[in-house]
């Protein structure tokens, strides 16, 4: 399973003003691309170099989601972006380079300082 966020947009159906809604969408796991849109409900139209999103099956949880949205109107609802999450390491892990090479740097400069006397101050 494969967790995505997807832009749809769209005329609304009341006003036919364009709008965007966030659609959360877990991916099953079954074979092919037709089956994964088969199993979410999503049906696609081309259109020359256009995929067309028509109206979703009924019973599904886009049909709820989208269910505000013109599909059958002169602007096609489309898919705007679709953002995918990545397995990646922390962004913390940045600064154990950042600091050793600190130290590197720190453990050079030492040995270019002068050394320290000690002057005696009379009693």
């Amino acid at each position: 399973m494969c967790r995505t966020t997807s832009i749809i947009s769209g005329p609304d159906f009341d006003t036919l003003e364009v709008k965007d809604v966030t659609v959360p969408l877990t991916v099953p796991d079954v074979d092919g691309a037709e089956a994964r849109l088969e199993a979410l409900g999503m049906i696609l139209v081309p259109e020359g170099d256009v995929q067309r999103m028509d109206e979703p099956s009924f019973g599904t949880d886009l049909s709820d989601t989208l269910s505000t949205f013109d599909f059958y109107g002169d602007d096609p609802v489309a898919i705007s972006s679709v953002q995918a999450t990545a397995n990646q390491l922390p962004k913390e892990l940045i600064f154990i380079p950042a600091l050793m090479l600190l130290a590197l740097v720190a453990f050079l400069q030492t040995r270019r300082a002068p050394p320290t006397t000690r002057e005696e101050q009379p009693a």
